[in-house]
């Protein structure tokens, strides 16, 4: 029933659970215990150089996408089309929010910074959309495939990412890292991001 599928979701996305809540999709996924064998595609599981907070396994892993995967991925899209939220991407996606210095991301932290709001907006929705992935509630290729664009705000914060975790909490963009580390287009899309953005860095 829908309840069992959103109580799944409840822990990393309240948001998205709000959404959802009238849905009456039956819950039929497959899914595979990945304790005692390799993630898909990726022998070893990678740790990002910067992390202080290890790579979580995920306890379940869907084999293969299916079509309940396509309506969370597009119910997910319905959400980043929210006005306020698509301005808030937008912010965060663009030069606006370009840390060049640590004292950059402290900046953004304050209230009354211009960016505070949209920071934690983006930086929030993404980490919820990467949890259902995370927690095996969807397939995490299929995800990636249109929901790449959290990547970006993860490459610019990563030179930074270790101290930002000692400064608020060992668990920031710790499913965003996910996907960046354990799903395979993942660590293709953030290696593309994190070139891009290293080279928009220095350019300004």
């Amino acid at each position: 029933m829908a309840s069992s599928r959103l109580a799944l979701v409840a822990s990393e996305s309240p948001s998205i659970v709000q959404s959802l809540a009238h849905s009456t999709v039956p819950c039929t996924m497959q899914v595979s215990c990945a304790r005692d064998q390799p993630f898909p595609h990726s022998p070893e599981p990678i740790t990002m150089t910067h992390s202080t907070f290890p790579t979580p396994h995920a306890l379940m892993l869907k084999d293969f996408p299916d079509h309940h995967d396509a309506e969370l991925v597009l119910r997910v899209y319905e959400l980043r089309r929210e006005p306020v939220m698509r301005e808030s991407r937008s912010k965060i996606n663009s030069s606006q929010f370009m840390p060049k210095r640590y004292e950059d991301v402290e900046a953004v932290r304050k209230m009354d910074h211009p960016l505070n709001a949209a920071f934690r907006q983006t930086s929030t929705y993404w980490e919820m959309v990467y949890g259902l992935a995370r927690h095996g509630i969807v397939h995490a290729d299929f995800l990636v495939e249109n929901n790449g664009e959290g990547l970006i705000l993860l490459a610019k914060m990563f030179p930074f990412l270790e101290r930002y975790r000692k400064d608020t909490s060992a668990r920031s963009f710790a499913n965003a890292e996910w996907i960046a580390t354990q799903s395979e287009l993942g660590r293709e899309v953030f290696a593309r991001h994190q070139e891009r953005v290293e080279k928009q860095r220095t350019a300004q």
